[in-house]
């Protein structure tokens, strides 16, 4: 299987963090691919790219790249998964990050476009199911992203 990262995977925070090691620890027998890190023109050749030569597009939020590289993917017969690692209406109220509504509506529209939504907990898939009950049968914990297969260490 092909699968396109549309996240970064460098930096020291939590989901980088998480996306570093879901990434480097992908199944051997999978190919995998990461969208251009830099340059707004390289991104956007990167996701048109990307969805051409991919099967599934993982991406953790929603944004311009992640938006083409997934509706070229759809019109190949690929699939979208989102690895999501937070609720951001839930925690820009609890952090007040001061986001505005239409941040929070992207994201919610971006939860809604997932074929399939990851989380890295039990709780948070069903916090999820929750407030998306239309979601409820495409969410699932993977627990960072980590299962037991024999994985090609990228690192």
């Amino acid at each position: 299987m092909k699968t396109f990262f549309t996240f970064g995977i460098h930096g020291n925070t939590g989901p980088s963090n998480a996306n570093n090691n879901l990434y480097c620890n992908w199944p051997a027998d999978g190919e995998v691919r990461l969208l251009a890190p830099k340059g707004k023109v390289q991104k956007l050749i990167s996701a048109i790219l990307g969805g051409l030569w991919c099967d599934v597009v993982v991406s953790s939020g929603p944004g311009r790249c992640v938006e083409i590289a997934t509706k070229i993917a759809k019109l190949r017969g690929g699939v979208s998964v989102g690895y999501c690692h937070g609720y951001l209406p839930f925690e820009n109220k609890i952090n007040d990050l001061g986001l505005s509504e239409a941040e929070e509506k992207a994201f919610l529209t971006w939860l809604d476009s997932c074929d399939a939504i990851a989380t890295n907990s039990i709780f948070q898939a069903e916090f999820i199911r929750t407030h998306r009950p239309g979601l409820a049968n495409r969410v699932f914990a993977t627990y960072l992203g980590l299962d037991n297969f024999e994985h090609c260490s990228r690192a």
